[in-house]
């Protein structure tokens, strides 16, 4: 492992410091301009990447918290982001699928998301 001098050490911390910055803004932006949480944000994206996850999966994957699923799930459902199944087999679980009715307005965001990241 490389070990870096102290002044490196500042510029590294520096340059993620501006990273985080940026990327705080973009959610922040994301937010005010269509309701959209952080996490809302991140799980639609994985979301449209997939297509359709189970719940428990979602979970396991990272692509949201256990914490932060339930009230999420509910808000994204209730704009209409998302779809939600249950399995006939297991009630208990549900499958949830990105509304393609919402693909040209979210790839419309991310196109927003991608301007922001090269500016």
């Amino acid at each position: 492992m490389k070990t870096q001098s102290y002044s490196e050490a500042i510029s590294t911390c520096s340059a993620f410091f501006d990273q985080q910055n940026k990327i705080d803004n973009i959610f922040l932006v994301i937010e005010q301009k269509y309701g959209l949480k952080k996490h809302e944000f991140f799980f639609l994206m994985k979301l449209n990447e997939v297509e359709e996850v189970h719940l428990k999966d979602a979970m396991k994957k990272g692509y949201i918290k256990q914490n932060k699923s339930a009230r999420a799930i509910k808000r994204l459902f209730e704009k209409r982001y998302i779809l939600k199944n249950r399995l006939k087999s297991d009630e208990r679980a549900v499958i949830l699928r990105f509304n393609n009715e919402y693909k040209e307005e979210f790839n419309e965001i991310m196109q927003e998301v991608i301007y922001m990241l090269n500016e």
